[in-house]
């Protein structure tokens, strides 16, 4: 006896990934416009059960059964309107989304079979906010295939520091951080850190010799993983400063990956969102921005010298055993994406 799933609802998977920090919620919006597209989501159980895999703590097979339950299972919830976000001040709530109607009125058609042939007839695209899961998720593409379309959020290393300095105190340390622990000679760290001697001495680690060391193997995950991707028709990279400054080459990528027009609804969405914008701080200042540490970013002076500010911060927090590498990433993401000021 052995268990199996081998039947499926129809339609496609986006995976809105990205490093915590990188600009998600941005992208969870644009997401949000495309008629195809269910309102984008959380959900931890399907970033664990893909994590625990990756780490080889759970078996493949039973992993990839019990993902299948899950993605059916929220295209259902979401076909019939069950357990949609109804808080207000929540940036992937119902409220925040272009087809707030349609998405609330759903709470009252019909369930059972009547949904499921909506399902099967009709498809749509489960969009999914993941935090940092990049190769842990390859599973996804095994049970998928190309129906698995990945929308890659990134950012410049040097301006993660402060988003990652004032939260990384909950890191593998709070009950809130719903995330995958691991634990080696009676030091607890997050699961994306590989490094033995960095495993051993994280809960020692300053704050922001953590956020260093996290900034640091994230991004050199994520770079690797877009290096491995880019090619692929059914892979966007949203390098931060280059879309806040000029969003129209990302828009055109998306309606072709999505085979629909928004562009005149992005770009409503966007100068909401103070996109495009002259100098890449100047975003909207939301409460939850702030909580993360966009305080200390200022749009006051030139991007030359607000650069050069993020590095010298980073030089004189991070201890030295992590600023060649932490500078090393910074020069390996430069090499791929530029630099959105002149020398």
């Amino acid at each position: 006896m052995q268990p199996t799933r081998d039947l499926s609802y129809p339609g496609k998977i986006v995976l809105l990934d990205g490093i915590s920090g990188t600009g998600k919620t941005l992208l969870n919006g644009l997401a949000d416009l495309y008629k195809k597209n269910y309102l984008p989501r959380f959900n931890y159980a399907l970033e664990q059960l893909c994590i625990s895999n990756y780490l080889g703590f759970s078996e493949r097979n039973i992993t990839k059964i019990m993902l299948k339950l899950q993605i059916d299972q929220l295209r259902y919830d979401q076909e019939i309107g069950r357990e949609i976000n109804l808080r207000p001040k929540d940036l992937s709530s119902v409220f925040k989304s272009s087809k707030k109607l349609e998405h609330m009125m759903k709470m009252f058609t019909s369930d059972g079979a009547i949904a499921e042939n909506r399902l099967i007839n009709n498809p749509r695209n489960l969009v999914l906010i993941t935090h940092q899961l990049l190769r842990s998720s390859m599973v996804l593409d095994e049970i998928y295939g190309d129906s698995i379309i990945r929308l890659h959020a990134m950012r410049h290393p040097a301006y993660l520091f402060n988003h990652w300095v004032s939260c990384v105190d909950l890191v593998a340390n709070s009950i809130r951080d719903f995330s995958i622990w691991i634990k080696l000679f009676e030091s607890t760290a997050p699961w994306f850190l590989f490094n033995e001697i960095e495993l051993r001495e994280y809960e020692r680690l300053s704050n922001y010799d953590k956020a260093a060391a996290c900034i640091i193997n994230l991004s050199e995950e994520a770079l690797r993983f877009h290096l491995n991707l880019k090619s692929n028709s059914n892979y966007i990279v949203f390098n931060f400063e280059n879309f806040v400054l000029n969003p129209d080459p990302y828009i055109e990528s998306l309606n072709k990956i999505f085979e629909e027009s928004i562009s005149k609804k992005a770009h409503r969405y966007l100068t909401k969102e103070k996109v495009p914008r002259n100098h890449i701080n100047a975003g909207r200042n939301r409460n939850i921005y702030r909580r993360y540490g966009s305080d200390k970013l200022t749009s006051i002076n030139s991007h030359k010298s607000d650069y050069n500010q993020a590095i010298e911060r980073i030089g004189s927090n991070v201890s030295k055993k992590y600023l060649d590498r932490y500078f090393n990433i910074i020069n390996e993401y430069e090499k791929e994406f530029g630099l959105w000021f002149n020398d």
